[in-house]
């Protein structure tokens, strides 16, 4: 018995996945288990034997991937020269038998006789190999959540629960200040585990927001993300979403405040690994409303919530891969919620502390159940410096939107300079 071993996870979700099961790539064939991906496989290939009646050869596939498990037979009619495994002749193979099975034990399968068919099969079934090989939404294994669940999660932090910029809770009276503009980072540590593995990623969000009249604003936001993952792969990425909004003052006086706002994004990701490198694109955008009542001059709450839309974009990629591609064009549109309530409270006229807690749930028919709820909380201490400059230190707990077992802890170090 041959045995070998998959490098887990760059090549956005892998390609690996369907090139080393059968090669089930949407174009020409490769199933060949003398390529490059096969040299990476976690998989162990039988001895070849000869087919019953001495003609062609006969040799098996059996292992895991990703969070799925893959059984292969092929009876082909001729083997490679060293005789350790088989390859097409032509456009036909005598007959192959492929399985997938996910985690639940589901399976996806054919029992073919052309390699057209099995090309068509992996064509027509390419969400639902995308599902079953990573149990989730593009993104998952590279960022180890979806990129719908942070885009929400950067909404309503930065938008639904920093609605007024000027205004904040104080001991003695609220605290206005009359600045037109300002700027904003944030850095970001963070440990997170899926349940297959671990990963970190190190953030920085850079942030402009500026008045244009007296109840709009304008906002950008410009966040970067390096992940690490501790796959077989050693896969790391780089992630970065430009975004820019609109916010309109719908409401504004002593006791309370009530704000609306548009925002659109794109999301470009690019990662590399043993397995070399590959990029994609989201676009997206979001509406949202956030209202604020002053209970008294030290205690505020903010109620907000926020709807988002995604659609992902796969550039063209080698024949090998073809399934990638297919399968996140033809990925269905995120369709995001996000409900969530923010606490401030001034300790003194300078120290105060704020705990949000938010939720988000991705109604997309393509995603898997086990990835679409996202839950978060965070506990920010927040320092005014004066009227122009405020920092904050951050705690913050993600549960959920990588998949059931998902988790993730964060450190933040937030500044703001207002002119």
């Amino acid at each position: 018995m041959t045995s070998k071993s998959i490098h887990y996870g760059s090549r956005l979700l892998s390609a690996t996945a369907l090139s080393l099961a059968v090669s089930l790539s949407a174009h020409a064939g490769f199933f060949d288990f003398d390529n490059d991906l096969w040299d990476q496989a976690n998989v162990t290939l039988s001895p070849i034997v000869a087919a019953p009646g001495g003609v062609g050869f006969e040799q098996s596939a059996h292992g895991t991937l990703f969070l799925s498990t893959v059984d292969a037979d092929l009876l082909a009619l001729e083997a490679n020269a060293d005789g350790r495994t088989l390859k097409y002749q032509d456009n036909h193979f005598d007959r192959l038998t492929f399985n997938l099975y996910d985690k639940s034990g589901s399976v996806l399968g054919f029992d073919s006789l052309l390699k057209s068919d099995a090309e068509q099969w992996a064509k027509d079934n390419s969400n639902s190999l995308l599902q079953s090989l990573f149990g989730g939404g593009p993104g998952r294994y590279i960022t180890g959540q979806t990129a719908a669940h942070g885009e929400a999660s950067l909404v309503m932090e930065q938008l639904v629960f920093n609605s007024n910029r000027n205004k904040k809770v104080a001991k003695d009276k609220l605290s206005i200040s009359h600045y037109g503009s300002d700027v904003d980072g944030y850095l970001s540590y963070t440990d997170w585990d899926n349940g297959d593995f671990t990963g970190s990623r190190t953030g920085l969000t850079m942030g402009y927001n500026t008045d244009i009249n007296e109840r709009l604003e304008f906002n950008f936001l410009l966040p970067y993300q390096y992940v690490a993952s501790n796959d077989i792969a050693n896969s790391s990425s780089h992630v970065i979403t430009p975004g820019l909004g609109l916010k309109y003052h719908v409401l504004e006086n002593a006791s309370a405040d009530l704000f609306v706002g548009g925002y659109f994004a794109t999301t470009a990701v690019y990662s590399e690994g043993d397995l070399g490198s590959i990029g994609y694109l989201r676009y997206g955008g979001s509406i949202y409303a956030s209202y604020t009542y002053y209970v008294q001059s030290d205690l505020a709450v903010t109620a907000g919530g926020s709807l988002g839309f995604g659609r992902y974009d796969s550039p063209s990629l080698d024949k090998e891969y073809k399934f990638i591609e297919d399968a996140l064009n033809d990925y269905g549109t995120d369709v995001i919620t996000g409900l969530g309530v923010q606490v401030e409270y001034a300790i003194n006229n300078q120290l105060g502390l704020d705990v949000f807690i938010h939720y988000a749930h991705n109604s997309n028919s393509d995603l898997d159940n086990t990835v679409k709820n996202q839950y978060v909380i965070s506990p920010q201490l927040r320092y005014t410096v004066s009227d122009a400059f405020e920092a904050a230190l951050a705690y913050k707990r993600t549960e959920g939107s990588g998949g059931s077992d998902y988790s993730a802890d964060a450190i933040m170090l937030n500044g703001i300079y207002r002119f």
